[in-house]
């Protein structure tokens, strides 16, 4: 992965959000998280930075339907889980959904946690950015088992349903207060636990969302925090794979990371999650999905945050 980011890409995103303050323009405060949009709170620098990182030896790809519909979590298990499974003796069970049964990926999680720098050249990363992440049970099935392939799942998301957080032994909360306006301290970072925190900030949305974590989550690393060391950013091993975890997709928004140095978050973060990728996805799939629960919108999300109710 190449290290920096090309000065061409961080001065064109750089007018879009210094464009905003200029005296001329009212900050656009419309909250996107959209891969397409310029705008302060759009994606599309974190999206294209991607490009910049690995698009010189790995294809991005937008995925805009259900891993469901994906026919290689079974040609991974006859391939890269049936080498372990066979090494020991032991048959691989597979559920009502297709996928390798839970019990199975536990054996995976208790006896084969990465420790031996286990490599794939096929792995991949799938990102999800967004408002809500609400997985079925069988998607849920389907992208543990397809994680515990040695593949990456990084998930920034405002809401994630109870199926998905109950089953990795997580809980969203959130901190009702305001902090002082200006360019304050609202997150610290680290690529992993080796390294020491890094402190952010910026005068934009501050989402004071926070993961209380269970005892039985099993394998994880808080990666980032709130100002008052609160874990919303967490990461954990599953199988051969991990599970990266963030509540406030704003900090990959244009503003965020165009913001002095931020986007150094955006790049450490994926510094941390181990390559080469054969693809990476950048999900659009999870927020048109229809089936969330009735009266969701990101608007709701926003409201209950005293912060932002203006």
């Amino acid at each position: 992965m190449k290290t920096n980011l090309r000065p061409s890409i961080l001065f064109l995103c750089l007018l879009v959000v210094t464009g905003c303050f200029s005296g001329k323009k009212k900050l656009n405060e419309r909250p996107s998280l959209w891969y397409k949009d310029k705008v302060p709170y759009g994606t599309w620098f974190a999206y294209n930075s991607l490009i910049k990182l690995y698009g010189d030896s790995t294809p991005v790809l937008i995925r805009d339907y259900s891993i469901e519909a994906d026919a290689f979590n079974q040609a991974y298990a006859d391939t890269v889980v049936s080498k372990y499974f066979d090494s020991v003796g032991a048959d691989i069970a597979v559920d009502s959904v297709g996928a390798v049964a839970a019990s199975e990926v536990d054996k995976v999680d208790e006896e084969y946690t990465g420790d031996d720098d286990y490599e794939d050249p096929t792995r991949q990363l799938y990102v999800v950015v967004g408002f809500r992440f609400y997985p079925s049970q069988e998607e849920i099935a389907h992208l543990l088992n397809y994680v515990s392939y040695g593949n990456h799942l990084l998930v920034s998301s405002l809401s994630m349903n109870t199926p998905f957080l109950e089953k990795m032994g997580l809980r969203l909360e959130a901190e009702f207060f305001d902090s002082s306006e200006g360019d304050t301290v609202i997150y610290r970072q680290r690529p992993d636990t080796l390294q020491a925190y890094q402190e952010y900030g910026y005068p934009g949305f501050n989402i004071k969302q926070y993961f209380a974590i269970s005892d039985s989550t099993k394998n994880w690393t808080v990666l980032g925090t709130t100002e008052s060391g609160k874990a919303n950013c967490i990461r954990i091993q599953h199988g051969w794979g991990t599970i990266t975890l963030q509540c406030n997709p704003y900090l990959l928004s244009n503003f965020f990371l165009l913001h002095k140095e931020n986007n150094s978050l955006w790049t450490s973060m994926l510094d941390g999650i181990s390559g080469p990728f054969s693809i990476i996805w950048w999900d659009t799939y999870f927020r048109k999905r229809k089936d969330t629960p009735k009266g969701f919108s990101a608007l709701g999300v926003l409201m209950q945050f005293p912060s932002l109710k203006w």
